[in-house]
C-alpha cells in the first residue's frame, strides 16, 4: 500500500493540533482502514499509523504491499522503492508465495511477478533486499504464449524461476540483471524433483527456450554466445530421450543457434523423442513439412550435414538411430503432402547425395530393414506415386541394393510383393521378376501355393519352378493339388509334371468314388500321379475297392462296367482285392451284401476272379505274370463312363 504525501504548503494539520488524549483515543477506537485514510492528510498519523499498517499488513494471507509493488509497472520508480523499503522494515517477507487467483497450488514469490511483468525497479529492489533470485514458483501467467509444445508441456508439469519468463519475452534488461544477482542458467524444474541438477532430464535451461526463438539474442552480456558459455548444458534434454537444444533449433529453423550449437560440442549423433538423429530427423522434415519454405530450408541443413562429413552416414549399431539416412529418407514418402509434387525428384537427389558421401545402400535400420525394404513397402501400399519410385528401385539395385537380404519376418522382397500385397503394383511385381529377386526359404512354400491356384503366376514363374521346386515340402504339394482339385485339371496336369509326387492321390481317388458323379473325371488324373497306393485306406477304414462298391450302392448313374474298369485300374496300382474294411468284409463280400438291391454280375465275377487268382499268388500257386495278365486283359475289355 504506497504511503501518499499529505497536502503540501500545511506546516501543521488540524489533526496533529487535536490534544494528544484524543488522539490516543482516535487510535484505539478508529477502524485500521480509517486511521489509514487519515494517516494520507495527517502527517502525525501518517507516522503513527504507517508501521501499524505494514505490521498488520505482514501478517495478512496475502500481504498488499509487497504485491502491490511487484505488480506496480505504472507507478513511479521512487513509490516502488519505498514501499518495498518499508514492508521490508516491519517485517516483510521477499520470499513468500503468492496465490495466483483462484489456483491456490499455483504460488510465486514476488520476484517472479516483478519478473514476469517486466517490473525492473521492483525486481532491482527485491534483488536488493536479499530476494532469492532462484525461487521456483508453480503456475506461469500465461502458458499459451510459449510456441514451443516440448517448453510449453514441461512448464505445466514445472516449477519456475523468475529468469524463464524473462527469457521467453526476450526482456533483455530483466534477463541481465538476473544474472548478475546469480540467476541459475535452469529455468526450470519438475514438480516432483525441485531439487533437479543442470543435468537431470526434465529440466529446461536457458539453451532450450534460445534454440526455440530463432529471433532471441543469442549472447550474453559479455557478447559472449550462450551455447559457448554453457557448454556443459548443450546437450541437455528436456525429457529422457526427447528433445535437445539442438533439435529444438532445427524444429523451430533456427539457423543461427544451430551453427553456434554445432560450433561448440553439441552431439549431432544425439537421438530424439523418436529415435532420429539431427540428420534423419532433418531429412524426415525435409519431406514431410506442409511448408514449402520450410522444406528447403531443412533440405540446406541436410545438404550442409552431410557435405560436412560431421555426421554418420552409415555405420550405425542397433542401439544407435531407429532410421539409417536412406531408409528415413523413404520412409518420409508415407507422409509426403498432397500438394508436394517433387517429391520423387527430391527423394532421387537426397539418395544420390547419400550415396555420394558414402552411405551403405544395404545397411539395415533398427528395425533390421534396408533401403529396398523401405521402398518396397512404400510401392506396394500405392500411398504415393509409383512411377518414380520403381525406376529408382531399379537404379538402387543397379547400384549394389542385394535383393537377396530377407526381412525381418524372413521374407524378401518378391515373396512380400506377392503374398502380403498380391503383386500389386502389376508393374512393380513385373519388375522384380525381370530382376529375378530371390526368395527365401520360409516363404517358398507360401509362394508355390499361390503359384499353383493362379494361371497367370503359373506362366510368369516358370523359371522359378525349376530353381525352387527341390525346396517345395510334401505339405505344400499336397495342398496344391487340393487347391485345384475339381476345377483346374491343366493346373493339376503342371503339378503332375513338375511335382509328381503326391500323397493325397488316394484321399483324391476315395473323395471322388463317393462323390457327385460330375467328378468322375478327375479319377484317371489322380490314378496317373507317380506312386500312387492302390491299396489306401481311408478314415471310415474303406479300401479303394470297397469305395467302388459304396459308389454303385449309392448312385444308380454309376454304371456295373465302368465300376469293374475302375476296379482293375486300382488292381493295377496296387489295391488287395481281398482287403477287409471296418466290419471284416472283403469288396466282393460288400458287393453280395446289396446285390438284392441291384444285381451286378459283372464286377461280382471280375472281383471272385480276381480274389482267386491273389490267393493263389500269395499261396504261391500262380506268378506276378499270370496276375498282370489277368489284370491286362481285364482292363482291355470294354467299358462305359457313367454319364
Amino acid at each position: 500500500m504506497p504511503p501518499r504525501k499529505h497536502r503540501s504548503g500545511v506546516p501543521r494539520d488540524c489533526l496533529s493540533n487535536l490534544p494528544l488524549e484524543l488522539q490516543y483515543e482516535i487510535i484505539r477506537h478508529i477502524p485500521l482502514k480509517t486511521l489509514s485514510r487519515l494517516a494520507r492528510v495527517s502527517r502525525l498519523f501518517r507516522d503513527v499509523v504507517t508501521p501499524i499498517l505494514y505490521k498488520q499488513d505482514v501478517n495478512e494471507e496475502r500481504p498488499r504491499a509487497i504485491y502491490w509493488a511487484a505488480n506496480a509497472r505504472e507507478a513511479g520508480d521512487e513509490a516502488i522503492t519505498k514501499v518495498l523499503d518499508l514492508a521490508k522494515q516491519y517485517g516483510g517477507d521477499v520470499n513468500r508465495l503468492y496465490s495466483l487467483g483462484d489456483w491456490h497450488q499455483h504460488k510465486t514469490t514476488p520476484l517472479h511477478i516483478a519478473a514476469a511483468t517486466g517490473n525492473i525497479a521492483a525486481a532491482r529492489k527485491l534483488l536488493e533486499l536479499d530476494a532469492e533470485v532462484n525461487a521456483l514458483g508453480r503456475g506461469l501467467p500465461d502458458p499459451t504464449a510459449f510456441a514451443d509444445t516440448s517448453i510449453r508441456h514441461a512448464a505445466d508439469h514445472g516449477l519456475w524461476r523468475p529468469l524463464f519468463v524473462p527469457f521467453v519475452f526476450r526482456n533483455e534488461e530483466m534477463i541481465q540483471l538476473l544474472l548478475r544477482f546469480g540467476a541459475s542458467p535452469v529455468l526450470l524444474v519438475p514438480v516432483d524433483n525441485p531439487t533437479a541438477t543442470a543435468h537431470d532430464p526434465g529440466t529446461v535451461n536457458i539453451l532450450h527456450v534460445l534454440s526455440a526463438d530463432p529471433d532471441a539474442n543469442i549472447t550474453d552480456g559479455a557478447d559472449q554466445s550462450y551455447s559457448e558459455s554453457l557448454k556443459e548444458l548443450i546437450d541437455v534434454p528436456i525429457q529422457q530421450g526427447s528433445t535437445t537444444p539442438l533439435f529444438l533449433a532445427l524444429r523451430h529453423h533456427n539457423g543461427r543457434a544451430l551453427k553456434k550449437l554445432i560450433v561448440n560440442g553439441a552431439n549431432i549423433e544425439a537421438l530424439n523423442e523418436f529415435g532420429r538423429t539431427l540428420l534423419t530427423q532433418a531429412i524426415s522434415l525435409r519431406f514431410t513439412s506442409r511448408d514449402s519454405q520450410a522444406r528447403l530450408w531443412y533440405n540446406g541443413v541436410a545438404e550442409q550435414l552431410v557435405k560436412s562429413r560431421k555426421p554418420k552416414i552409415s555405420g550405425y549399431s542397433p542401439q544407435e538411430a531407429w532410421e539409417t539416412p536412406l531408409t528415413c529418407t523413404i520412409k518420409a514418402l508415407e507422409n509426403i503432402p498432397a500438394e508436394y509434387k517433387r517429391a520423387t525428384q527430391d527423394v532421387e537427389a537426397m539418395i544420390d547425395l547419400l550415396l555420394t558421401h558414402g552411405a551403405d545402400i544395404n545397411e539395415k535400420s533398427n528395425e533390421g530393414n534396408t533401403m529396398l525394404h523401405a521402398l518396397c513397402d512404400v510401392i506396394c501400399r500405392e500411398s504415393f506415386g509409383i512411377n518414380g519410385l520403381v525406376d529408382i528401385f531399379r537404379q538402387c539395385v543397379d547400384n549394389g541394393a542385394d535383393l537377396a537380404i530377407p526381412f525381418t519376418s524372413g521374407r524378401s522382397v518378391l515373396g512380400t510383393c506377392m503374398l502380403r500385397y498380391n503383386q500389386r503394383p502389376l508393374r512393380f511385381f513385373k519388375l522384380l521378376l525381370e530382376l529375378h529377386a530371390p526368395l527365401m526359404p520360409p516363404e517358398v512354400d507360401a509362394v508355390f501355393v499361390k503359384w499353383a491356384q493362379s494361371f497367370s503366376l503359373r506362366k510368369s514363374l516358370d523359371d522359378y519352378v525349376q530353381e525352387y521346386r527341390t525346396q517345395v515340402s510334401q505339405n505344400a504339394i499336397d495342398l496344391m493339388y487340393s487347391s485345384v482339385l475339381g476345377y483346374d485339371e491343366v493346373a493339376w496336369k503342371q503339378l503332375q509334371e513338375h511335382f509328381p509326387r503326391t500323397t493325397i492321390a488316394e484321399r483324391v481317388v476315395s473323395e471322388i468314388l463317393l462323390g457327385p458323379s460330375s467328378r468322375t473325371r478327375w479319377f484317371k488324373l489322380a490314378l496317373d500321379v507317380q506312386e500312387f497306393d492302390g491299396n489306401y485306406i481311408n478314415k471310415h477304414g474303406n479300401s479303394l475297392l470297397h469305395c467302388i462298391v459304396r459308389r454303385l450302392d449309392k448312385n444308380p448313374k454309376y454304371r456295373e462296367l465302368q465300376a469293374r474298369s475302375d476296379a482293375c485300374e486300382l488292381l493295377r496300382r496296387g489295391a488287395i482285392p481281398n482287403q477287409t474294411n471296418a466290419r471284416g468284409q472283403t469288396p466282393l463280400q460288400a458287393l453280395r451284401s446289396f446285390q438284392e438291391q441291384r444285381n451286378c454280375p459283372v464286377l461280382r465275377l471280375f472281383l471272385y476272379d480276381a480274389t482267386a487268382l491273389w490267393d493263389d499268388l500269395q499261396a504261391g500257386l500262380a506268378t506276378e505274370d499270370q496276375w498282370r495278365g489277368f489284370l491286362e486283359i481285364e482292363g482291355k475289355r470294354p467299358s462305359r463312363s457313367a454319364p
